[in-house]
């Protein structure tokens, strides 16, 4: 009777051990399917806000470095900077500290060479503010440490 009451106590505990190890392996694959979602979350809408960035350079360069000023264009500049600003605080509400930050510095630049001439070429304004943020995106996003803490 005491043999049989041992036994019973070790496979109790050998289920609930194993049962412990089974549910921390499996918080563990739910933290990583979470952060790997949220990871191509902001990865989608950097790549959106980027897109339209170019879109923004393009118009930039079309009125300013080949002279193609339009009414039409005037309309279609104020659509795309509403529309960054729009996608540069989806990033701010997604992203940490920095890449608002540097999404925040790339819309600055990129709006202000879509308003008035910089004196500069469109591209050799935005390139290098638009290489920080790639670069701070690479960093933070692309590379990034869990986002959910176990």
């Amino acid at each position: 009777m005491i043999g049989s009451l041992g036994s019973a106590v070790v496979v109790g505990a050998v289920a609930l051990v194993t049962q412990g190890f089974n549910q921390r392996a499996e918080a563990r694959r739910h933290r990583e399917n979470l952060n790997e979602a949220r990871r191509a979350e902001r990865l989608t809408e950097v790549i959106n806000y980027l897109k339209l960035i170019q879109q923004g350079e393009i118009v930039a360069i079309d009125k300013y470095d080949r002279g193609k000023g339009s009414q039409s264009l005037e309309l279609r500049a104020a659509e795309i900077k509403e529309a960054i600003w729009v996608a540069q605080r989806t990033i701010e509400l997604l992203c940490e500290p920095e890449v608002s930050k540097a999404a925040h510095d790339l819309s600055s630049v990129t709006a202000a060479v879509m308003s008035a001439p910089s004196g500069a070429s469109v591209v050799s304004v935005t390139r290098p503010v638009r290489k920080v943020f790639i670069e701070v995106v690479r960093s933070r996003i692309t590379y990034p440490g869990p986002l959910i803490r176990p």
